[in-house]
C-alpha cells in the first residue's frame, strides 16, 4: 500500500493498494475482483471514515447509519490491484479451496505501518 499523511491536518490520502490472495481456480474474475475490492472498502471505512461519537455523558450521537458514513467504492479514488494465484500443493487438492472475501482488519495496520514508515518522527 502507498498512502502519504498530512503531518499538519492529520489527513491520510491512500495513493495505491495492492491485494494478494491465494484462491485455488479462478471461475468468475469479475466476481472474485468485486469480493476483493469490497472487503477493502470495507476495512478502508473502518480505518479512516468510519467514526462513532459521543456526547459528554458517553451517549452515542450515530447510533444508526443516518449520520454515520461508509464508504463505497466509488470513493476510491487510487488504484487497486488485485493478484490472484492458485497454489498447488499433492497433500491437498485445490477445488477445495474457496474465497471467502477479503478480510478487512488488515487494512487499518497497513495503513499505520506505511505512514510511519514514510514519515518517522
Amino acid at each position: 500500500m502507498e498512502a502519504e499523511i498530512n503531518l499538519i491536518t492529520g489527513e491520510i490520502k491512500i495513493i495505491k493498494a495492492v491485494q494478494v490472495f491465494d484462491v485455488g481456480k479462478v471461475i468468475n474474475l469479475m466476481g472474485l475482483i468485486g469480493q476483493a475490492d469490497g472487503g477493502f472498502i470495507m476495512g478502508l471505512g473502518s480505518a479512516l471514515f468510519e467514526e462513532i461519537k459521543f456526547d459528554d455523558s458517553g451517549w452515542v450521537l450515530n447510533p444508526n447509519l443516518t449520520h454515520y458514513y461508509v464508504p463505497r467504492i466509488t470513493d476510491t479514488n487510487f488504484e487497486i490491484k488485485e493478484k490472484f494465484f492458485r497454489k498447488t500443493s499433492k497433500r491437498r487438492s485445490t477445488w477445495r479451496k474457496r474465497y471467502r472475501g477479503a478480510r478487512d482488519d488488515s487494512v487499518a495496520p497497513a495503513i499505520a505501518k506505511r505512514s510511519l514508515q514514510r514519515y518517522r518522527c
